[in-house]
């Protein structure tokens, strides 16, 4: 939570004309985001499946599609999503096989096809009438093997079909498809599943879409008047965003490693009104897992009009959501953050990682990885000794989750970056600035009780790992149970993941700190033998 607010345990406080609600969670410090339910279910639709292994030549890196073409009754969508470095084999299938699968959502018909081998892109052909082709659909030039069409009519049947562009020429058409736009869910972003594998330097097998990384993003107290703020169709855009699903959606894979791995994602969003602001005790979903579970856990059942196309059972690990709360005075998503779980209240075999707040990638990140703050606060323990956690109540270099990264290990070259920062009480962590750090009492260790932020736009590079390994696990790329999964990670990926993405050096090192009225100081604590 931020410096200047109450933490008093499950009451409303008002701080700067915000009343919020602050619970026993994982708190984060900050520094310093129209249309309601659609009518009707959305529909899914295929071409036969068909599988490929075989290798082609290196495609274009692969970028989540989305804007679009005008649809029936919609808006002219916006500019395409970025994706990381592609890998070095691209792979893909002939021309010829192409198939085509589409998937209708509120508003919004997600659609995918296997990559084509030598693509230099793809051409879309869309309409509102059955026996569309090339000549009598509207086109959109995609680049990578998937899109997703916005701004759609509810109800209405699309028509698709899709071709390879290669050197070649234009291939043939992929059989046609239909979807009905539908149902609350809207989708945003849509990763084809095809991700770098680390390893052999192509991509994984492709990850079916219910098996990818499921992320919800939900509203917090949006009138229905300020519903577009959450999200509008009409002005989507990623480079130079205006709502909060868009803000969301560039901080989080704008930041390395998520960069790399745009594929392994699906985002989804939840355009739904609340009767009051968050103060006012009417609203969607409230403010922490007590009170948004119930609601979340229904919306995400495969019945009613909020059903949700690929619901998760007491076996998936690849759901996390995010809840942006609406501030008033900013007319975005505001309010410090925290992230905990929201276990399923009819079902307890369901439960997955719940975000609250700003701060998207921070709290994001907490969501999708587990890892913990790693700024100091007087009333945290550092009790920890996963492997998996990134503050550990030891700072003995041989028992450091991290060892491996320490200088002269193999991966690392650079002196007095990777050590074991913090104090017995509080823990220690991997380097002294990283995303995941923030306020809190740092200031009380370093500054002589002034505020200290120690977040910067970087993942140290344990978080990064953990990033890659999460993706991995949850996807079930590697199977078996998280402590299965890790060693194989460690035996088989670790080492990979720094040869293919690099160990990342910031400037300058040691890191530094700047107490207020002072000069900028080098901060340096090693581990100990």
């Amino acid at each position: 939570m931020a410096n200047d607010i109450d933490r008093s345990g499950g009451k409303f406080v008002r701080i700067a004309g915000i009343s919020l609600v602050i619970f026993q969670a994982l708190h984060c410090s900050s520094v310093g985001e129209t249309s309601g339910p659609g009518a009707g279910s959305g529909t899914t639709s295929s071409t036969t499946a068909t599988t490929d292994t075989s290798t082609g030549a290196s495609g274009p890196s692969a970028s989540t599609g989305s804007g679009g073409s005008t649809g029936t009754g919609g808006s002219t969508g916006g500019t395409a999503g970025t994706g990381g470095t592609g890998p070095v084999d691209d792979g893909g299938i002939d021309p010829s096989k192409i198939t085509l699968a589409a998937y209708g959502a509120n508003a919004t018909v997600g659609l995918e096809w296997p990559r084509v081998a030598g693509a230099t892109g793809y051409r879309l052909y869309w309409s509102n009438m059955a026996g569309v082709t090339p000549e009598s659909g509207q086109r959109i030039e995609v680049a990578g093997p998937t899109y997703v069409h916005r701004a759609l009519s509810n109800g209405m049947e699309y028509h698709y079909v899709v071709s390879a562009v290669t050197g070649a020429g234009d291939g043939p058409p992929s059989a046609e498809v239909i979807a009905k736009p539908g149902g609350e869910w809207a989708l945003e972003a849509l990763g084809s599943g095809d991700f770098d594998d680390i390893v052999t330097g192509g991509r994984v097998a492709r990850v079916p879409i219910a098996k990818r990384v499921q992320i919800l993003l939900l509203p917090e107290g949006y009138l229905e008047s300020e519903l577009p703020i959450f999200h509008d169709h009409a002005k989507h855009n990623l480079t130079t965003p205006t709502n909060d699903v868009d803000r969301w959606q560039k901080e989080v894979f704008n930041m390395e490693p998520y960069t790399h791995f745009p594929e392994g994602f699906v985002v989804w969003f939840l355009p739904r009104a609340s009767m009051t602001h968050t103060d006012g005790g009417m609203s969607a979903f409230g403010t922490d897992s007590n009170t948004a579970a119930g609601p979340l856990w229904a919306a995400l059942d495969a019945a009613g009009p909020d059903a949700f196309l690929f619901p998760p059972t007491a076996a998936s690990k690849n759901f996390a959501s995010a809840f942006l709360l609406f501030d008033p005075a900013r007319m975005r998503a505001g309010v410090s953050g925290h992230t905990s779980s929201c276990p399923n209240p009819t079902d307890r075999n369901l439960s997955m990682r719940c975000a609250f707040g700003i701060g998207h990638a921070h709290e994001w990140h907490h969501a999708f990885t587990g890892v913990r703050d790693e700024y100091l606060d007087s009333g945290n323990s550092g009790s920890s000794t996963s492997e998996l956690s990134n503050v550990v109540s030891t700072n003995k270099c041989d028992q450091l989750p991290w060892a491996h990264l320490l200088e002269g290990k193999g991966i690392n070259k650079t002196a007095q970056l990777v050590g074991a920062f913090g104090r017995p009480m509080q823990g220690y962590h991997p380097e002294l600035k990283c995303h995941e750090n923030g306020t809190h009492d740092n200031g009380m260790y370093y500054c002589s009780g002034e505020s200290l932020n120690l977040r910067v736009d970087r993942f140290c590079n344990f978080c990064r790992e953990l990033i890659g390994f999460r993706l991995f696990y949850r996807s079930e790329v590697i199977g078996g149970n998280e402590t299965a999964a890790f060693g194989v990670w460690k035996s088989m990926y670790r080492q990979k993941f720094f040869e293919r993405f690099g160990f990342t050096v910031p400037t300058p090192v040691p890191q530094t700190l700047t107490c207020s009225g002072g000069a900028a100081q080098p901060i340096w604590e090693p581990c100990v033998p």
